[in-house]
């Protein structure tokens, strides 16, 4: 009887550290994937187009939002597909591109690329700025 206790309760420490270990990830994909993104911004020259974050990456980086009052810098890639929100914030196709003239439409996760609306005040500077300029 003690022998099957000890394997049970093997297995349940071994799932709750799974289970913790995944309640994990996409936080610190969020942070890790914004640092990449941000870093291959900043490196591209200012006509040419963005170079991939990593080098598996299949995602397109069009945009920064920008804060300033919060200190926060976003990067909004083309596409607002459920496997590419993890890594930031996505521009919804068909509409306008971020920072041209029309409707643009962002999503992002309100619980990490989108936490900072919580603390927008009236009269905060909200600035989108495409690759270009």
């Amino acid at each position: 009887m003690t022998r099957a206790r000890e394997v049970t309760d093997i297995v349940l420490i071994a799932v709750s550290f799974v289970l913790i270990g995944y309640g994990f990830f996409i936080p610190a994909k969020a942070v890790v994937g914004q640092v990449l993104l941000e870093l291959a911004w900043m490196a591209a020259p200012k006509d040419a187009k963005v170079p991939k974050p990593w080098p598996w990456a299949d995602i397109n980086p069009i945009a920064r939002i920008k804060v300033d009052d919060l200190d926060i810098s976003e990067i909004i890639l083309a596409g607002a597909h459920g496997w590419l929100l993890p890594f930031g914030s996505g521009h919804v196709d068909g509409k306008s591109e971020p920072g041209r003239p029309g409707h643009s439409v962002v999503a992002a996760h309100r619980d990490t690329h989108f936490s900072f609306l919580k603390n927008i005040k009236i009269g905060m500077a909200v600035s989108v700025e495409s690759h270009g300029g």
